[in-house]
């Protein structure tokens, strides 16, 4: 399935995207498709526990602010990015 059709179904069902790809971002800042929010997840060097811990630590104390927003989560930072127009 293309990155497209996925922020599409994630759009349709209201949903933020949770994503480790970094072409997500160009799609809505360089093409401006709309979207729901989308997290996009920067762990490195950490293991798969740690980071669904982290994951959810920043889905269950940041979730109002990272709809509509462009999200990056990595090691030191959480920077919320709100979308210019959805």
């Amino acid at each position: 399935m293309s990155d497209p059709q996925v922020l599409q179904i994630a759009t349709d069902r209201k949903a933020i995207l949770l994503t480790e790809d970094k072409d997500f971002g160009e799609l809505v800042h360089r093409l401006r498709m709309p979207h729901c929010g989308i997290l996009l997840v920067r762990l490195l060097k950490i293991t798969s526990a740690e980071k669904c811990v982290r994951v959810c630590q920043v889905i269950n104390n940041f979730q109002h602010d990272l709809f509509y927003s462009f999200a990056v989560l990595s090691n030191d930072q959480l920077r919320i990015r709100p979308a210019q127009s959805n």
